[in-house]
């Protein structure tokens, strides 16, 4: 019976292979993602016709896909509704200007990441720092010349697409510590049920004192990963906290338990 449950147990922990397998299928998924992006979507907010399809003329023959938006208001909307890699945007607009685009789009943590490039006929330095206290990324002085606009397009995507990419390696990393985690997990509970085990079966002493020793350490570890885990849960703000008492005296002396063996191999005497 005793010789039947370790193997099941055994062969119910991830094995390295296992992991490896996992790491794998992470990275394949990111490539499959990469491979299946949309080319970069560019935004382009002008209030004047001439000037909108201007844009999309110099813009058109770089292979981007294009969104029009004739006001502030409209040009928010897209941002809702596509995933925008980068905006072009008038500054002097009726209603809603240019400023207030930048300002409403960077009070929204899901789109502080995409850049802006203001175009405007305003050179004065303070219109200058109000589009950059407002979350400009760039500008451009009308009239606008294509090569210019195409190389700050080109310049603001390379910023985008190496932010994207950064996030599919931190999404990756935080998948492969989680999986790392809840595999510790398993083996922990393997682990602590086999010390169980082997207590219930054992009459010495001295094995006894070791195995309970051997179960507070990996309940210790336990405990870690737990706190891992917690920590992950408070990155993506989904932990949810809950008070309890806890006994200060008997926390000390568990700690104190578990350090004993470590403090008589150094000749350290723990008081408690």
């Amino acid at each position: 019976m005793l010789f039947r449950f370790q193997t099941n147990m055994v062969a119910a922990l991830p094995s390295p292979y296992a992991t490896y397998r996992h790491v794998k299928f992470v990275k394949s998924e990111i490539s499959k993602e990469k491979l299946c992006r949309k080319k970069n979507t560019v935004l382009i907010i002008d209030d004047e016709p001439s000037a909108r399809a201007t844009a999309r003329g110099h813009l058109f023959k770089e292979g981007y896909t294009l969104l029009i938006a004739e006001n502030g208001q409209q040009g928010l909307e897209y941002v809702e509704t596509h995933e925008v890699d980068a905006i072009v945007s008038d500054v002097m607009m009726p209603d809603m200007d240019g400023f207030e685009v930048c300002e409403q789009l960077r009070s929204d943590p899901r789109y502080q990441h995409i850049p802006i490039i203001l175009v405007t006929a305003l050179d004065s330095k303070e219109h200058l720092v109000r589009g950059i206290d407002a979350g400009a990324n760039d500008f451009l002085t009308k009239p606008v010349k294509g090569i210019e606009l195409r190389a700050r397009v080109r310049s603001m995507l390379r910023i985008k697409n190496q932010y994207d990419e950064l996030q599919d390696v931190l999404s990756m990393r935080e998948g492969l510590a989680n999986m790392i985690v809840h595999d510790m997990r398993n083996i922990l509970a393997g682990i602590s049920l086999r010390a169980g085990l082997m207590d219930m079966i054992t009459t010495d002493p001295e094995m006894k004192e070791d195995i309970q020793m051997l179960r507070q350490q990996a309940n210790r570890l336990q405990s870690f990963t737990n706190d891992l885990l917690l920590a992950a849960k408070m990155q993506s703000n989904k932990l949810v906290l809950n008070y309890s008492d806890i006994d200060i005296q008997q926390l000390v002396q568990v700690i104190a338990d578990g350090h004993q063996p470590l403090a008589e191999a150094a000749k350290i005497t723990i008081d408690g």
